[in-house]
């Protein structure tokens, strides 16, 4: 046990040195623009295909929350059906940074994430603010397709990887200096939703069930087969990466959301999660908002 605990110190230190210096490398230390809310409670929409089923139980309740849209909803059916109030992207594939797909060629890439701008400035008839990382406020083909259309805020936030000392991790993310590691939209997404100090956030298609799907093949390559709630069917991917770095991801991405909610309850903000069966076990769970 003593020993466990040496490692831990040793690892914590590392990882707070390595936040320090990512800290005043990365991170714009401008106040990030708090989202201007219209209610006090929220619904963050996921990618999971137990989305359509949440919002569908809970369309009497809409009205009463501001409606949060993430990754490639734009380019769904669902996007003007819910017309949300704020939409949130992470990844870098969102400005030209990264492709998960390493077969596809860099034009291919960068023609559909100017589509994907494109859509939305196209569909967004009502006032819209938009959160892209401030990495991407190089990309002057973003702001210059997002400038066609005036319903369309665009704020920029803090992703820095920020951990290592609780007590000063809170003070950092308080200020939205920085975050836990994000590993998908989610985390990035209740990040920014606690910082603008809602006081309840809905989980909706946050299913997070990747385990279910995941596989590896005759020549040893991880697949899975990813669901969402656009793409019945499944997605089928080859993954860049060996089963055990997968399983490691897999771990971040679900102690994270532990850490983000000892942190929501440090902000007096509850996360509920309106799918019962999602693999995420950090927050209360319940069908209705």
């Amino acid at each position: 046990m003593l020993h466990h605990k040496k490692v831990k110190i040793l690892y914590d230190t590392l990882d707070f040195s390595l936040s320090v210096i990512r800290l005043f490398t990365l991170t714009h230390f401008k106040k990030t623009c708090r989202i201007k809310k219209n209610h006090e409670r929220c619904i963050l929409m996921g990618n999971g295909p137990s989305l359509i089923q949440s919002m569908e139980d809970n369309k009497e309740s809409l009205h009463d929350v501001d409606i949060i849209a993430v990754n490639n909803m734009a380019l769904s059916a669902e996007y003007v059906k819910y017309k949300p109030d704020v939409y949130i992207l992470c990844d870098g594939s969102y400005w030209f940074e990264a492709t998960l797909d390493p077969g596809k060629s860099f034009d291919s890439f960068k023609n559909d994430v100017i589509e994907f701008y494109q859509q939305l400035v196209d569909k967004t008839t009502w006032t819209l603010q938009l959160y892209i990382p401030y990495k991407a406020k190089k990309e002057a083909v973003i702001k210059e397709i997002l400038s066609q259309n005036a319903n369309i805020r665009l704020h920029y936030y803090n992703k820095t990887r920020f951990e290592g000392c609780k007590r000063i991790n809170y003070f950092i993310y308080s200020k939205q200096w920085g975050m836990p590691r994000a590993q998908n939209i989610l985390l990035a997404s209740l990040m920014l939703l606690i910082y603008s100090q809602y006081k309840e956030i809905y989980l909706a298609g946050a299913d997070s069930d990747w385990m279910k799907s995941i596989w590896v093949d005759e020549q040893n390559k991880v697949r899975l087969d990813d669901f969402h709630y656009y793409n019945t069917d499944g997605e089928k991917r080859i993954l860049p990466t060996k089963m055990y770095e997968q399983c490691a991801s897999f771990y971040i991405t679900f102690k994270n959301y532990i850490d983000i909610s000892a942190f929501a309850q440090i902000m007096n903000v509850k996360i509920i999660n309106l799918n019962p069966l999602s693999f995420i076990d950090a927050f209360e769970k319940r069908k209705k908002l």
